[in-house]
């Protein structure tokens, strides 16, 4: 049989199954009915804005008479997937983290400890000292030989700077 009438008619089955008796049923349920269908359809290499089109095509579209959304068929599918793999195997197929989750504590670590307490908010003003708020701090005398010659250069950088050129 030609690939594109298997495609075609697999389009039509799945056009078929989505109409049922009693009217339209859940797609995500007909898409779990063609499951080998669309997953041939991905390995031959079809996308999914094509996949889409060949539904279209078949009869296949929105209650409104939109084509079906990318987006929609590709999660559906994927989800459906997970759940057959999940059945075959037993096991619930784990899901990647989030961007920016946090991972889930190791059993040897301790607890967290209890809540910090919240910052104050932005808007509130903070007491400061009144000799740092005017930007003066008070010098500090230290002893060390390295302190001292590194201030002293620059005291004479400084001077230099403003233009004191006077020895």
């Amino acid at each position: 049989m030609d690939q594109d009438t298997e495609l075609k008619n697999g389009a039509a089955a799945f056009a078929r199954t989505l109409m049922g008796p009693a009217g339209r049923i859940s797609f995500d349920i007909a898409v779990g009915q063609h499951l080998g269908w669309f997953s041939t359809a991905l390995a031959r290499g079809l996308s999914w804005l094509q996949i889409i089109e060949l539904l279209r095509r078949a009869g296949v579209t929105r209650d409104d008479g939109r084509p079906l959304a990318r987006g929609h068929l590709s999660a559906v599918y994927s989800r459906q997937r997970r759940k057959v793999h999940q059945h075959l195997t037993g096991k619930a197929v784990e899901r990647p983290p989030a961007i920016g989750a946090r991972p889930p504590k190791p059993p040897w670590q301790p607890p967290s400890s209890p809540a910090r307490p919240r910052p104050a908010s932005s808007t509130q003003k903070v007491q400061r000292d009144p000799e740092q708020a005017s930007g003066t701090r008070p010098t500090e005398q230290t002893s060390t030989p390295t302190n001292s010659a590194i201030r002293s250069f620059m005291n004479r950088a400084a001077k230099q700077r403003n233009g004191n050129n006077e020895r």
